[in-house]
């Protein structure tokens, strides 16, 4: 449960569409205390068009510990006074907007984050797995344009590394 599902708008005032997927990841601040400040992590034209347009919210879903219940959709703002509440690289498709865990665990939100200091990989631990050109991998995301679903099911793909001679040089 550390994708998040995405959308712009309502299609009707009660039901959406999947546009986009995100994950979550927390940035170690305190390790005695296992304290992360946690981001939604998406394509940053999820958040702005290439002509400037800046979305003022999103709508995320996520599923509730409670396996009987729906799927629980929050809006999150992006701007505050025009000002944009997320962070990108310029030239880098990927952006980052920070997020509460108090929100995510007032709604009882089945939820977990890739924690800075366990999950990334360093290049010599990836060199070392033998990862190369050609190697399969999994691709996890809600597919765009779907309509919700009572509870959030992300689709597999299946794809491989086409390009990491780059990474080792």
């Amino acid at each position: 449960n550390t994708l998040v599902s995405i959308s712009y708008e309502w299609t009707d005032g009660t039901h959406w569409r999947s546009q986009a997927t995100g994950f979550l990841y927390g940035r170690l601040l305190n390790a005695s205390r296992a304290q992360y400040d946690v981001y939604l992590v998406t394509s940053q034209h999820c958040f702005q068009l290439d002509d400037g347009f800046m979305y003022p919210s999103v709508l995320v879903s996520m599923n509730p510990r409670n396996e009987n219940q729906s799927a629980v959709i929050a809006e999150l703002p992006l701007l505050e006074q025009g000002v944009p509440l997320w962070t990108a690289i310029p030239g880098v498709d990927i952006a980052v907007l920070r997020i509460g865990l108090r929100e995510l665990t007032s709604h009882n939100l089945d939820y977990v984050f890739f924690q800075s200091d366990v999950h990334p990989m360093k290049v010599q631990q990836i060199f070392d797995l033998g990862c190369i050109e050609g190697e399969p991998l999994f691709i996890l995301g809600f597919e765009a344009g779907v309509p919700e679903l009572r509870r959030n099911h992300p689709i597999r793909r299946s794809g491989s590394v086409a390009r990491i001679r780059d990474l080792y040089e």
